[in-house]
């Protein structure tokens, strides 16, 4: 129903929170820059684009506001596995990643680095954003007020949180990780003393918990300034709601509890709490949540070199409260249910996912509906062992007269090549084929039917008919059937519509793989 679409309730919950007099309102993403960006990053600011474009249909004349805030004050804790030059880090884990040296050797700093690359990723998807440095924003000042209200609630805010961790690190917390003046660690400092009055702090360089990561042992007093601190994640969240005026922010299943307390350590530092909207998590074809060092999944750059950019945008508007499977097999899937969704597609409004498509990158929907499918396009380049864009298009313009092969369906065959032509190695297996006498002899009674044939024209629509009158004409039950089919001639237990499939390769090109399925399907 219209009113059940995500992005159109976000921004309706989103509109019932305004304060009086309010004609901003701001949106905020995160990204800690220890990693490169990846598809989570490219979700959360796309799905936070999605709720502006409700926002500004239904409430035109406000201002609206997208900060992605960057982390890079946060430490190093250790080494990620995939840089260069690791041993340029190897003695600052522990030092805020903007002070520590850039191992690919072409920045000021390692967050440098990883910023840029953010900004770089986002503006290639022409992301509406504005890009915001914690390093910048702590030493700027920006922060002081907040570091100030955090110091007068101090045990407020300690009471709260302390309840949410283990026994044994309660009598040390506090929401301020001094940043040695001595070694520059953040994570090997502990406070020891606060002076509430004064607004200073005392702390010793003790915690240090490897080699890697040594404490100076050094013991200091510092100012609570902007300069000197860094927020314990939590209380650095609040902080940041509080001083940017934060209306809405997304975040990932995994931080549903960080999100509560940060919210309520809002409210005691006298501001009202975001909204917030929970998504759940990628997971991989295995059901496992999607993890960069493991490498499952699949990374953007595979999407883009897989898929068309607008079957991206639409797995993405789909209900972000649902997990979702994006393994690498199954991108032919998922292109096509875009495309059945461009083939449905009648009138566009903020309630329907493909207007917000159109109203991102303003594409012509006329062509797409004209495209084959996916899946039916891999399986002819799989099967023919041959990965030919030029193959893809004549075959597809035999099928589908009125496709207009201009540079945009190139480009769709090209992204349909370089799939199969790196992933066919990896779907390969090996099938147990169902020897059933019955089988085979209803493929050579198939075989008979495209013989006489008087073209090498195959109707899509007659080859599915007469598909379904063999099995029911020698009481063959479809579901087998069918799988036997795919067994023979592509190696999978599913696949496109075989109608379809022979009407693409012609009559003489789908005899010859018939000849072939008849071999692989025959009994020595």
């Amino acid at each position: 129903m219209k009113q059940d679409f995500w992005p159109v309730t976000q921004a309706n919950n989103i509109l019932k929170r305004l304060a009086k007099n309010q004609d901003t309102i701001i949106l905020e993403t995160g990204y800690g820059p220890s990693g490169l960006p990846h598809i989570g990053t490219f979700a959360e600011v796309a799905r936070s684009n999605f709720v502006m474009m409700a926002l500004k249909e239904l409430a035109p004349e406000l201002k609206l506001e997208l900060i992605a805030f960057s982390d890079d004050r946060d430490g190093l804790r250790k080494i990620p596995p995939t840089i260069p030059n690791p041993d340029i880090l190897k003695n600052h884990l522990g030092k805020p990643l903007s002070k520590i040296p850039d191992p690919f050797q072409k920045y000021s700093s390692f967050a440098d680095y990883m910023n840029n690359q953010l900004c770089e990723f986002l503006d290639s998807f022409n992301f509406t954003y504005t890009y915001v440095s914690a390093t910048k924003f702590y030493e700027s000042g920006r922060m002081d007020e907040v570091l100030l209200k955090i110091t007068d609630n101090y045990q407020e805010i300690k009471d709260l949180f302390i309840k949410t961790i283990h026994q044994d690190k309660r009598e040390n917390w506090s929401p301020f990780l001094p940043i040695c003046q001595k070694c520059g660690r953040l994570y090997t400092t502990r406070v020891t003393q606060v002076d509430a009055k004064l607004y200073q702090l005392e702390y010793s360089c003790d915690q240090g918990n490897s080699d890697q990561s040594p404490a100076c042992q050094h013991k200091g007093k510092m100012e609570i300034n902007g300069a000197n601190i860094k927020l314990g994640w939590k209380v650095d969240w609040a902080a940041r709601w509080y001083t940017l005026n934060v209306d809405y922010e997304m975040h990932g299943e995994d931080l549903i509890e960080s999100a509560r307390i940060s919210q309520k350590i809002c409210r005691i530092l006298g501001k009202p709490a975001p909204l917030t909207y929970k998504y759940e998590l990628f997971l991989d074809e295995n059901g496992q949540k999607i993890s960069k060092t493991k490498g499952n999944g699949v990374t953007i750059e595979e999407w883009i070199n897989y898929s068309p950019f607008n079957g991206l945008l639409h797995f993405i508007l789909a209900n972000p409260a649902k997990p979702k499977k994006m393994g690498l097999d199954i991108i032919p899937r998922l292109v096509d249910e875009y495309l059945s969704a461009e083939n449905k597609a009648s009138t566009l409004d903020l309630y329907h996912p493909l207007w917000y498509i159109k109203g991102f990158n303003n594409y012509d929907a006329s062509k797409v509906k004209q495209y084959p499918s996916y899946q039916l396009l891999a399986n002819i380049a799989e099967s023919l062992g041959e990965h030919d864009v030029q193959l893809l298009l004549d075959y597809s313009q035999k099928y589908q007269p009125e496709i207009t092969i201009d540079e945009d369906f190139i480009n769709f065959c090209q992204k349909v090549s370089q799939f199969v032509r790196h992933t066919s190695h990896k779907n390969k297996k090996d099938i147990s084929i169902n020897q059933d006498p019955a089988l085979l002899d209803n493929l050579k009674k198939w075989q008979s039917y495209l013989q006489s044939l008087a073209s090498n024209s195959v109707n899509p629509e007659n080859a599915q008919k007469q598909l379904f009158s063999l099995a029911k004409e020698n009481n063959l039950p479809m579901k087998i059937w069918f799988k036997f089919l795919y067994n023979v001639y592509l190696n999978k237990d599913a696949g496109p519509k075989l109608g379809q499939y022979f009407a693409i390769l012609g009559k003489n090109k789908s005899l010859e793989l018939t000849d072939i399925a008849i071999k692989k399907a025959t009994i020595h």
